[in-house]
């Protein structure tokens, strides 16, 4: 990135061009989402099934949230993916989700989702 000004002249110009880039980000996202979570399926888990907590593709899914949003730490993952806000952020870009409290360990489009977090139980998105 060059060392320089901003390209944006007022507060509306830079609100907008942000709201473009989001909005385009979750069109991109909603898009991919499925075709990622098919294949994040496929994924033999060499794990010992009686000590299974949660499936591997949440927690492939819980690791690549953490590199894309720079997490350092699972701590502060937690910390940040379990604020009403980021939960609700979720909420928008992914419509047909809302969140709920169940036990159900499982994900997918439309589908389950658990997430893996330490000290506030289990957060599960379901389908709407």
């Amino acid at each position: 990135m060059p060392n320089g000004c901003s390209a944006f002249a007022t507060i509306a110009e830079e609100r907008e061009a942000r709201a473009d880039a989001v909005s385009k980000q979750a069109r991109l996202l909603r898009q991919e989402l499925p075709a990622l979570l098919a294949q994040l399926e496929r994924i033999p888990d060499p794990r010992d099934p009686r000590k299974r907590r949660h499936k591997l593709t949440v927690l492939l899914l819980y690791g690549l949230l953490m590199f894309v949003f720079q997490f350092s730490s699972r701590r502060e993952t937690n910390r940040e993916m379990t604020c009403p806000q980021f939960l609700a952020n979720l909420h928008l870009l992914f419509r047909r989700s809302r969140p709920c409290r169940t036990p159900t360990p499982s994900i997918g489009c439309c589908a389950t989702s658990t997430w893996p977090t330490s000290n506030r139980g289990t957060s599960t998105w379901c389908a709407a």
